[in-house]
């Protein structure tokens, strides 16, 4: 199984950045745009991972995940992974004020560690993927010449664990486990 945990954007929020990649594809065709309605915010991805481990892998999360803080997030500005060199990735990135956001990505790599997903190296960059870019495509000037859409600002009241399931045409995703966040106002 190919898992990783996430938080599922609002319709509102998938409805706005629909509307911005199609924009984006009629002037960038050198990427490959998402489909929207699979926008999600990646907490960790895990990889591939035998069935077996699920149960612990779920008992561990909720242990580390139920009834933490909900992130009140906001989309941000566009742009591209790495910066410098080859882009790869188009992103829209997200604000997190509250700084709960990264608790909540802390508190699931602390629970994970002890099942042997040992930590990332590299600091967590909280953002949506809106398209990977095809090999020979760059894809910086058309951002440069898109205006972002409106910031909106939403909570996100549960996480999940989803697995991407490959195959001919764009990824598909089965969500696995549904772990309760607090809602704060």
């Amino acid at each position: 199984m190919r898992l990783f945990f996430a938080l599922e954007m609002p319709p509102a929020v998938r409805r706005s950045l629909g509307d911005l990649v199609d924009l984006l594809h009629r002037k960038a065709s050198a990427v490959h745009w998402v489909d929207p309605h699979g926008i999600h915010l990646t907490l960790r991805f895990l990889g591939e991972v035998q069935a077996e481990r699920l149960e612990a892998i779920v008992a561990a999360a909720r242990a580390g995940l139920d009834g933490r803080p909900a992130p009140r997030l906001r989309t941000g500005e566009l742009g591209v992974f790495p910066e410098r060199g080859r882009p790869r990735v188009v992103w829209v990135g997200l604000e997190d004020e509250a700084g709960t956001l990264a608790d909540l990505h802390r508190a699931l790599e602390g629970a994970l560690e002890p099942l042997g997903f040992a930590p990332e190296g590299r600091p967590y960059s909280p953002h949506l993927t809106l398209g990977r870019v095809r090999e020979g495509g760059d894809p910086r000037r058309v951002l440069s010449e898109v205006t972002a859409p409106e910031s909106l600002s939403f909570q996100v009241a549960e996480a999940v664990l989803m697995e991407s399931l490959l195959g001919d045409g764009p990824a598909r995703y089965e969500v696995r486990a549904r772990f309760g966040l607090r809602e704060i106002s």
